[in-house]
């Protein structure tokens, strides 16, 4: 018989059943999210080669994307408020009102907050949102910015640090994604977000050659500055780098030491 086939269960039997499977799936889900924010803290999906952990959880995990965008959304905040987790756990909230939540969750106001959802629904949980947090209406007359403006802003990036030449023959010699591989030997296949990088670090002289630049994602540029520089010397690097002035607009080429190992390119 298949363990599917449940014909044969008395009705109360069905009915614990059911609950007892729903309170496990819940505490599932929750262990889930935790194992998801610990695995994204520590980066290990750049390790492997993958470009983000919603790709990891995509391609290695087989989530569909919006299961994994909602898993990664929470499981980022409540790896640094745990009550998120717990809420899951219980009850209290479920995933999908808690994907709601979390932009607007603070260590300040995330009691309150799952308190006030706990037992609503998705569209309550929108409505509580919608009076506590009121969104300024769009404004009027966005255009997409298409044709020659668009071409224009992406030939603004990443070509004057090396000259057009050398640009381009990075790009094609790197296929136009993201040039890191795992020890493993797989390599990462992002196109989003990708950036110059130093193979050679130019803070320990590298020079912006072709050979000694390659194209990587933000988050395999930030992985390696990390395994060359520590984690702890790059968060105090990005942290006074908010508290610095915009830089002007335009193509940069830095190094980590500066806080960053190379500037964005559109993909």
């Amino acid at each position: 018989m298949s363990r599917y086939s449940l014909e044969h269960l008395a009705d109360d039997s069905l009915l614990d059943g059911l609950h007892s499977l729903v309170e496990h799936d819940r505490t599932t889900t929750a262990d889930l999210l935790a194992h998801i924010g610990e695995v994204a803290r520590r980066r290990l999906y750049a390790h492997l080669g993958y470009p983000s952990m919603q790709a990891y959880c995509v391609q290695v995990l087989h989530l569909s994307e919006d299961a994994a965008r909602k898993r990664v959304q929470v499981a980022r905040k409540g790896w640094l408020l745990p009550v998120i987790f717990e809420a899951i756990a219980d009850g209290r909230v479920h995933l999908s009102g808690m994907k709601l939540l979390v932009p607007f969750i603070d260590e300040e106001n995330v009691h309150e907050l799952v308190e006030a959802a706990s037992g609503r629904t998705y569209r309550e949980i929108e409505l509580l949102l919608a009076e506590r947090f009121p969104q300024p209406e769009p404004d009027e007359g966005v255009e997409e910015v298409s044709g020659d403006a668009a071409r224009h802003l992406r030939d603004r990036s990443g070509v004057k640090p090396i000259a057009p030449g050398r640009f381009r023959e990075v790009w094609k010699r790197d296929q136009g994604r993201c040039a890191y591989v795992s020890p493993a030997g797989r390599r990462c296949e992002s196109r989003w977000m990708l950036e110059f990088d130093h193979v050679h670090e130019f803070a320990r002289g590298g020079e912006a050659t072709v050979d000694n630049v390659r194209l990587l994602c933000r988050a395999h540029n930030q992985y390696l500055a990390e395994c060359t520089f520590g984690a702890g010397f790059m968060d105090e690097k990005r942290g006074s780098g908010r508290g610095a002035a915009t830089p002007a607009p335009g193509p940069h080429l830095t190094s980590a030491s500066g806080g960053s190992r190379a500037s964005p390119i559109p993909a």
